[in-house]
């Protein structure tokens, strides 16, 4: 598996609610057509920021996206957040069964 995580600081927080909307419309049906998984988070405390983590079971799979995404302009250039991203080794797991 390879992770990728993303920091997303943006000027305003009203630009998170814009960018969700993005996300929601142009990303989640480009992810679909590939084995990937996408969770976002806003921190309570800092409004204006979004974090990132996306998860792919191989190298080709977060290539596909990656491709997909370039050239698209699904952030407006007004939005553009300032970005810090990692790669990420999974060390250790433990899902919870939250049924």
């Amino acid at each position: 598996m390879i992770a990728r995580l993303y920091f997303r600081t943006f000027k305003q927080p009203d630009m998170v609610q814009r960018m969700l909307g993005t996300i929601d419309t142009h990303v989640m049906n480009r992810i679909a057509a590939v084995t990937a998984s996408l969770m976002v988070y806003v921190p309570h405390d800092h409004p204006n920021r979004m974090v990132e983590l996306w998860e792919y079971p191989d190298d080709e799979s977060m290539a596909w996206v990656r491709q997909s995404m370039q050239g698209a302009t699904v952030i407006p250039d007004a939005m553009l957040p300032e970005n810090e991203i990692h790669n990420l080794d999974l060390v250790l797991s433990h899902n919870a069964d939250w049924e």
